[in-house]
């Protein structure tokens, strides 16, 4: 025989493992997200579990975004025809809402890994 485990040596090792465990976990397991605005030169990033309501002003005018139980939504707009208005609240990383004509557009970023599936990958074309 090589060698030989003692009863001490069972502990350390499941010790060794438990760690090992929560360390992946606190690198790979949560996501820190943040709701991020541009508009123009400007940039304002709040974290998405803080209820508030952001004005930002563009060419047009204000734009007004509401950030509320982990959500970014458009809630006003000066651009005639109010697409950003149709778009639905968003909270996962790389969704986006653009006022375009306001030059505003409103993201959700994450700072963890991305863990993309099949048909979520960022295509190198556009058409």
């Amino acid at each position: 025989m090589l060698f030989s485990l003692r009863p001490l040596d069972f502990g350390v090792f499941i010790i060794a493992a438990a760690v090992m465990v929560a360390a992946a976990f606190f690198v790979y397991g949560h996501s820190q997200e943040n709701i991020v605005i541009n508009c123009l030169e400007d940039t304002w990033v709040f974290p998405p579990d803080e209820s508030r309501e952001v004005k930002i002003t563009g060419p047009l005018g204000e734009t007004t975004v509401k950030i509320e139980n982990g959500r970014a939504l458009v809630t006003v707009s000066p651009c005639e025809n109010k697409l950003c208005l149709a778009m639905p609240s968003i909270n996962k990383g790389g969704q986006w809402i653009a006022c375009l004509p306001n030059r505003v557009i409103v993201t959700v970023e994450s700072t963890q890994a991305a863990k993309k599936t099949k048909g979520e990958e960022i295509d190198a074309s556009t058409w």
